[in-house]
């Protein structure tokens, strides 16, 4: 490797990758500030929630940041050293496909739950481990993927069948 290349390889090692449709992508997040999406959420009357359904059991709200753009889903909710249980991050996509993550980056431990555009969790990654190029995927078709604090998912019951709403995210 050549002097020059060095700089630069270290700089992209630091920032993660770019998404690649076709396999996994850096996700995590290097600042909690939100977006300009969220902001103006917050200004049109509330903050963006994920309500979770599982049948059976109490609703799950989580308030979200919002992962609209390449930069903000490849940054996703990297060097977070702490996460509250009702908090998580919404990664929002343009189309349906078979998302795959890893967790490059990321120091906690997250529940992965791909919900399909019918507005039903197709599939959830419990526990992701941190700090892994390790691609995580339910092998499932999915629109949007939200990251929980780890094993709240199997603690509330979230699973694939669970109903989803949205509240105060832009376009859904």
């Amino acid at each position: 490797m050549t002097r020059s290349l060095v700089p630069a390889l270290a700089m992209a090692l630091a920032l993660g990758c770019q998404r690649n449709p076709r396999g996994p992508r850096g996700e995590g997040g290097v600042t909690p500030s939100p977006s300009p999406t969220l902001a103006q959420s917050r200004m049109d009357g509330g903050e963006p929630t994920v309500v979770l359904l599982p049948d059976g059991r109490d609703e799950v709200r989580i308030r979200v940041e919002l992962a609209m753009t390449p930069g903000e889903q490849q940054r996703g909710l990297m060097f977070r050293t702490a996460m509250a249980p009702d908090a998580g991050m919404l990664f929002l996509f343009d189309h349906d496909e078979v998302h795959t993550f890893w967790m490059k980056n990321t120091l906690i431990p997250l529940d992965m739950v791909f919900i399909g555009s019918d507005g039903r969790v197709v599939g959830v990654v419990e526990r992701a481990e941190p700090q892994t190029l390790t691609g995580r995927s339910v092998n499932k078709v999915s629109r949007h993927v939200l990251e929980l604090v780890g094993g709240l998912a199997a603690a509330r019951g979230i699973g694939p069948g669970t109903r989803v709403r949205y509240l105060n995210v832009p376009g859904l």
